[in-house]
């Protein structure tokens, strides 16, 4: 047996010869194919990946530019910062805040105008915006004139239900009452409006520095 092989073998050596160097090229070739397929695999996955982070990397930044924000305090049941849509208006996002409260004043305030990014809304107390006309006009008021030092000084003896109510936390019904006791007693002091019903001492004490008898 081992003698056929032999002879076999070197009857045939040329077509075996021929027959391993195409059995090694064929390998050869395959294992490149293959090696070539995962690094094109690799590549393609890796660019696959890139684009997938930049696209969610500007998706997210898109996303982020986006969002629009607006700060709403002073007056409201619920202040802070609220997010909103292009369009919305303060009226939106007062809503969103859960409304006025009941010292609110919003005779002021456009509630028609349109929202920006950023942007603060302060609603103003009734006494603030009192506080505010009190200032302005104080200036332009003159009673008792024959003493300099009252002159810009709100008179509770004389002054009409409209200018009692530029003071601090004097609405409609305590300027009546004001109107009501100075008809009934003439105020004497500053410190007898304590006696008007409604008015204690420390509403008292916010307004003293700006009446006068």
């Amino acid at each position: 047996m081992k003698k056929e092989a032999i002879k076999f073998i070197k009857t045939h050596y040329l077509k075996i010869i021929v027959i391993v160097i195409i059995i090694t090229i064929y390998i050869s070739n395959n294992y490149n194919k293959t090696k070539e397929n995962v690094m094109a695999s690799e590549y393609i996955n890796d660019i696959i990946k890139n684009e997938t982070i930049y696209y969610n990397e500007e998706t997210t930044k898109e996303i982020v530019n986006e969002i629009k924000k607006v700060d709403i305090k002073g007056q409201i049941i619920f202040p802070g910062v609220y997010t909103f849509d292009d369009g919305d208006r303060i009226i939106d996002v007062v809503e969103k805040a859960g409304g006025f409260t009941e010292e609110a004043n919003t005779t002021l305030i456009n509630l028609s105008k349109k929202l920006t990014d950023e942007m603060m809304i302060y609603i103003k107390s009734k006494d603030e915006v009192n506080m505010c006309k009190l200032e302005e006009e104080l200036f332009e008021h003159n009673y008792n004139k024959d003493d300099d030092n009252n002159s810009k000084l709100i008179s509770i003896n004389y002054a009409t239900k409209e200018e009692l109510m530029i003071l601090p936390g004097i609405g409609e019904s305590k300027a009546i009452a004001i109107i009501d006791y100075r008809e009934k007693n003439k105020f004497q002091s500053i410190t007898d409006i304590i006696n008007v019903k409604g008015i204690g001492e420390n509403l008292f004490e916010k307004i003293k520095e700006y009446i006068t008898v």
